[in-house]
């Protein structure tokens, strides 16, 4: 063997060993399966979870809206809800199997304005399988509703809910909640006699008002805060410790704020951090 044949041939083995290596490393970084709960920002994501609910069709560009259709879907396991983004084409399959479940294989987790999303990417891929004891589409929901302001009619003992502040540039000295850390505690005070919204829940911290709970999640927080209901709220999006089961809320743009009637004294952790993080734990 002439030395041209014996580097040619040492070259062949290192491309052949370098191939078989990258090929185990695919293998090895193939996203385990997980409930959503335990989901976290900038990781791959493989869970077998239900269709529940879809938002409308957005369309990221009015002049190009044949190709750029964007629709949440809600989809969720017995440890919670999340939405999962899909476009185009995609959107057509997702609603042809509403209600059924599926398995998202190396799909890729973010945020994206403040909430929590799952979309499919470019190399996650997603099937339809057969589980009868699986969540029904109706217990998903009914547990993703409770954990939103804007369906709940009343709060429940026991709970966590969250929302944000709006309206912080209209009040006088608003703008320092920004320099308030984590966990710091507000209150709430109803405003019946509000000229604008009857509903209306103002947030206050050391005595100051700094803006108010919007008005598509007050009614709830409202009636509670009217008859007189204890309720904690901080700065932040935290769940108790011990809970499995959160819905991350979806499109907070504003200050994120967390209202509780858990009254003892308990641990929380982070959800969503606030002012200087954004980062689930």
């Amino acid at each position: 063997m002439n030395v041209k044949e014996e580097i040619t041939n040492k070259l062949t083995e290192e491309k052949e060993s370098k191939i078989e290596c990258k090929g185990e490393e695919q293998k090895l970084t193939d996203a385990p399966f997980i409930k959503v709960c335990q989901i976290l920002p900038n990781m791959r994501v493989s869970a077998k979870v239900r269709v529940c609910d879809r938002t409308k069709i957005k369309y990221l560009n009015k002049k190009m809206s044949a190709k750029l259709r964007v629709r949440n879907f809600l989809v969720g396991d017995s440890s919670g809800v999340i939405p999962y983004t899909a476009f185009n084409e995609e959107i057509n399959e997702l609603g042809e199997i509403m209600g059924e479940v599926i398995e998202i294989k190396n799909a890729w987790a973010k945020f994206y304005k403040s909430t929590l999303q799952v979309s499919k990417g470019k190399s996650g891929s997603l099937q339809t399988v057969q589980d009868t004891n699986f969540p029904t589409k109706e217990q998903l929901l009914e547990h993703y509703n409770k954990t939103q302001l804007e369906t709940a009619s009343d709060l429940a003992s026991g709970a966590v809910y969250y929302s944000e502040i709006v309206g912080i540039k209209y009040q006088v000295g608003g703008r320092n909640i920004y320099q308030k850390p984590v966990m710091t505690e507000l209150e709430l005070r109803p405003e019946p006699e509000n000229v604008y919204d009857d509903k209306a829940v103002s947030v206050w911290l050391n005595d100051r008002k700094v803006g108010y709970i919007p008005k598509k999640q007050n009614k709830a927080v409202f009636k509670a805060l009217m008859e007189k209901i204890p309720l904690k709220s901080f700065l932040g999006i935290y769940v108790p410790r011990y809970e499995l089961k959160y819905c991350i809320p979806q499109n907070v743009k504003n200050v994120p704020i967390t209202i509780s009637t858990i009254l003892q004294e308990i641990e929380w952790r982070p959800v969503i951090l606030y002012p200087e993080d954004l980062i689930a734990l």
